[in-house]
């Protein structure tokens, strides 16, 4: 008889307890001190990493987010493997498999591919800074007999669009 009063009890003592924590839990949050909370109360916060400098595209000098505060700001990160990114820069992203095509056919000739491929990119309007087409471990440029017994490669690529620098690879 005793052991059935016993479930009841740690039932009730269980349910009590994961009341008072409930309690606990909405009567202790704070005010939101997230970016989105801030930016929503109108708030300006700076940036997460605004003292990171980093190199300007157009080579003089660096920037760092910190030097920007008040002009609008825009960071695009891109990928080959990003299909989002893809569809922005679809020349690019077309332009490293055929490279990769060419190579994986059996073309061994990586100078002239990767001469059509700048030329590609330049009549397209892009501004390539370099296609590569490098050992995949070290990223040196392959041996004739690296290329025969099927090196693991990669091709490499900088591009300039407009004032939006992409830089991707994609493995052959």
């Amino acid at each position: 008889m005793k052991r059935f009063r016993l479930i009841p009890t740690i039932v009730v003592l269980l349910t009590g307890g994961l009341i008072a924590l409930l309690i606990y839990g909405v009567a202790n949050t704070g005010a939101d001190s997230s970016l989105d909370g801030k930016v929503k109360a109108g708030q300006l916060p700076p940036a997460p990493g605004a003292d990171v400098k980093l190199q300007r595209l157009d080579g003089k000098g660096s920037v760092s987010l910190a030097q920007l505060r008040g002009k609008i700001v825009v960071l695009n990160f891109w990928a080959s493997w990003c299909e989002p990114c893809r569809a922005e820069a679809p020349v690019l992203y077309q332009t490293l498999n055929e490279v990769a095509a060419e190579v994986r056919n059996g073309n061994l000739n990586l100078a002239a591919i990767e001469q059509r491929a700048m030329e590609k990119l330049a009549a397209r309007h892009w501004n390539p800074d370099y296609v590569s087409i490098r050992k995949r471990d070290n990223l040196q440029a392959p041996s004739a007999a690296e290329l025969s017994a099927n090196a693991e490669l990669v091709v490499l690529t900088a591009a300039k669009l407009g004032n939006t620098r992409l830089i991707d690879n994609l493995e052959i």
